[in-house]
């Protein structure tokens, strides 16, 4: 099913809009996108939240940040955003190849975050135990983009 958006440009620059679909724990941002596609359920109803707001002043910061270890060689990653931002997660080798794309482009509000790397690499083979380094990226919709990376070390 395809939700078609009206043009959201004559609300101020100054406000985010945003569209919330929990069912999907899917967020779109309406500036840039013109709809919402989704897979209709017949026993489900489908509740959408619209949500309009004043933005957050300053920059964009990707505040606390690490990844541990769990069970069978994944990581728990865990930052947090000053603000709300579009992130990419990756696993990159000690040379700083990517290893792994966790998430790519995940639309996030400001607040803390936590995601699993289940420790498979972009084909879904496991990836040997070793150093490895997590990089998060973030960029917000005014275009300000920052990066950080923070050290894991895997075990199987």
């Amino acid at each position: 099913m395809q939700i078609s958006l009206p043009d959201f440009s004559a609300v101020p620059s100054s406000y985010t809009v945003t569209l919330y679909d929990p069912l999907a724990a899917a967020t779109t941002y309406l500036r840039t996108a013109t709809g919402y596609r989704f897979t209709a359920r017949s026993e489900r109803t489908r509740r959408l939240q619209l949500t309009v707001q004043e933005k957050t002043a300053g920059a964009l910061m990707i505040g606390t940040m690490n990844a541990q270890p769990t069970a069978g060689g994944a990581a728990q990653i865990v930052f947090s955003l000053s603000q709300s931002a579009e992130t990419t997660v990756e696993i990159l080798n000690i040379a700083g190849r990517c290893v792994s794309k966790v998430e790519q482009q995940h639309l996030r509000s400001a607040g803390n975050h936590t995601i699993l790397f289940d420790g498979r690499n972009s084909y879904g083979a496991p990836i040997p135990a070793g150093r490895y380094l997590v990089a998060v990226t973030a960029q917000a919709d005014n275009g300000q983009q920052v990066r950080r990376v923070a050290p894991v070390i895997l075990n199987r």
